[in-house]
């Protein structure tokens, strides 16, 4: 699945970054280039998911803004989907 990372800042949104997760959903780069402390929207392309896999999906994208308020801090955000519904959730 496609995602893309934006960095939110002064009333304003920078894209960092389109990945697409690995084979058990994951975007790995993130292990290697951790994200430092701020706001930042990580949007998730449900559309074209579901078309690749023969589906017609009801949400075509679903947008998570969170906020690391240090750079060491642990995130794991978690994304369940069928093609009527979606939920989120962070994996501790």
């Amino acid at each position: 699945m496609s995602a893309e990372l934006s960095r939110e800042a002064n009333d304003a949104s920078v894209m960092l970054w389109r990945e697409t997760t690995d084979d058990d959903g994951r975007i790995s780069s993130l292990r290697t280039s951790p994200l430092t402390q701020g706001a930042y929207r990580l949007e998730f392309d449900l559309d074209g998911y579901f078309r690749a896999i023969g589906y017609a999906s009801l949400i075509s994208a679903i947008g998570v803004r969170f906020f690391l308020a240090s750079q060491n801090q642990h995130y794991a955000l978690s994304l369940l989907i069928t093609p009527t519904s979606c939920t989120t959730f962070k994996d501790d």
